[in-house]
């Protein structure tokens, strides 16, 4: 079934990379692969907002799998499908991923490597509002973009009320 979006369910883990809610990860439609993983899988995002049809899921060395065996290291179910037509038999094109598709996408081959997911930022206008967006690291800020650098306390996204004449905000590393 023909889909351009799916739904985190996980903002905070690694792979989900500060994204929120409903995300837009094709132009154009594709399907999205999902799967049925059992109640150790970690669900990421899935295809509804209610949590079914699983499409991005992560067991760690241990968990139980859905056929009641364990997983003897990190296994990672993938959105990844294919083009939104009948007749088509070709894989999702990098090209067709939009920039959370891709975020998804890289955090997911980072996390199964074993590294720390980049630290993702990105900041947009809310009337006279500053929203920032921010994953895979700690938000920092500072009146100088030499530092000194703050933890700033808050979840993503991250609502700011500009005052001052200049201030500077990064994700660092965690």
């Amino acid at each position: 079934d023909a889909r351009d979006s799916l739904y985190i369910r996980m903002p905070a883990h690694a792979i989900a990379g500060g994204l929120t809610g409903k995300v837009k990860v094709y132009d154009p439609l594709y399907s999205l692969n999902w799967g049925k993983p059992s109640a150790d899988a970690d669900v990421v995002a899935s295809v509804q907002a209610d949590g079914s049809y699983p499409t991005l899921f992560v067991y760690e060395k241990g968990d139980k799998l859905v056929d009641g065996s364990v997983a003897p290291n990190k296994r990672i179910g993938l959105f990844l499908g294919q083009a939104a037509n009948p007749a088509a038999n070709w894989p999702t094109d990098y090209a067709d991923l939009t920039e959370a598709g891709r975020t998804l996408f890289l955090n997911t081959v980072a996390y199964a490597l074993g590294a720390s997911a980049k630290p993702t930022l990105s900041l947009a206008r809310s009337g006279n509002d500053l929203i920032v967006t921010y994953g895979g690291g700690t938000l920092q800020s500072s009146d100088a973009v030499t530092g000194p650098w703050k933890d700033e306390a808050g979840a993503s996204p991250f609502k700011i009320q500009p005052t001052a004449a200049a201030k500077f905000y990064r994700a660092k590393g965690n």
